[in-house]
């Protein structure tokens, strides 16, 4: 197998691996060993193949970070989802619990400066992944 081929089927290994974890820093790499085949094409020797993958990998990676960086943050908070109420269907331990919400139930950790609490209604301040920020709001 040649040098080229052998760097030619990396990349497509990081490809693939890209399409299951669709963080786009193995395309960053996939990219540097498309520079290691283009010099492997050109029979440079083994040092250059691997010193330009290594800097375009790296260029490339820097370059995702600045993209990512300019791009707006996505929020996992959905404004249907704040100021919702959540039962509690048991508590886990002081801070956790498991609560009633859309249907199905989810993770909860209770807000900042809260205390578990059965006679509390509950809602939703923030939604980190499928795990629930709550906090009480007592009727008087």
């Amino acid at each position: 197998m040649s040098a080229t081929t052998a760097w030619l089927i990396a990349g497509a290994l990081l490809l693939g691996a890209e399409m299951l974890t669709g963080t786009f820093y193995l395309l960053a790499i996939a990219c540097g060993t498309t520079l290691g085949a283009l010099l492997a094409w050109l029979d440079a020797p083994l040092t250059p193949q691997l010193l330009a993958a290594a800097a375009g990998a790296a260029v490339a990676v820097v370059l995702l970070q600045r993209w990512k960086a300019r791009q707006p943050a996505s929020a996992d908070v959905q404004d249907d989802d704040i100021g919702q109420q959540v039962r509690i269907v048991h508590w886990l331990d002081a801070s956790h619990a498991r609560v009633h919400y859309r249907g199905s139930e989810w993770h909860a950790k209770l807000a900042a400066g809260e205390t578990a609490s059965d006679d509390a209604d509950w809602k939703i301040v923030a939604k980190h992944g499928s795990s629930l920020l709550i906090r009480a709001s007592r009727s008087n």
